[in-house]
């Protein structure tokens, strides 16, 4: 019986516990209703000893959730650092590019990217508004046709290590 139908029946008893016309309790529904206590207070303590049991699964899935942050924390810095050595490696030994059947491996140059250092050495008519901020496309497009001077004290060009599948639909056939 589900602990809404025990509270109902237990509040049915209740209210006919009483004799309507002399007002004597009913020696039966007495009864009755102390038996629909014990079933009552036995329904609530399997209850809450369900909710005590998802408590504890709670607590054990935070527990498993931080695990698991902790554990893809650890991978991603592995795998950053063994992409910077890969990319340190490779340009070390000037190779820009290998393939094997599964993915293409090559070093690719960042398209140019702005750092402003002084605002205010850029030119009024590249802001369109003063809330609006720093445009910075239309300064990078001025940047490549020379009408704002660039300044990079290192003259490096940025490059990128990309490991890129082949062909998406080969990694179906290992999945598969």
């Amino acid at each position: 019986m589900k602990l809404y139908e025990i509270s109902d029946r237990y509040m049915a008893v209740l209210d006919a516990i009483a004799d309507p016309e002399t007002g004597e309790i009913i020696p039966e529904k007495a009864t009755e209703l102390e038996a629909i206590s014990q079933d009552f207070q036995e329904k609530a303590i399997s209850v809450s000893s369900f909710i005590r049991n998802l408590e504890a699964d709670e607590v054990a899935i935070d527990a498993a959730m931080c695990s698991m942050q902790i554990r893809r924390d650890s991978i991603a810095r592995r795998r950053k650092s063994l992409n910077d050595y890969l990319k340190v490696n490779m340009e070390k030994s000037g190779v820009t590019q290998i393939k094997c059947p599964w993915f293409q491996i090559s070093m690719r140059k960042c398209p140019p990217s702005l750092e402003v250092l002084n605002e205010r050495q850029i030119p009024d008519r590249y802001f369109n508004s003063k809330e609006a901020g720093i445009p910075e496309e239309d300064l990078l497009d001025a940047m490549k046709r020379g009408e704002v001077p660039v300044y990079d004290p290192s003259g490096r060009q940025i490059k990128v290590l990309e490991i890129d599948s082949l062909d998406d639909d080969l990694l179906g056939v290992f999945y598969e």
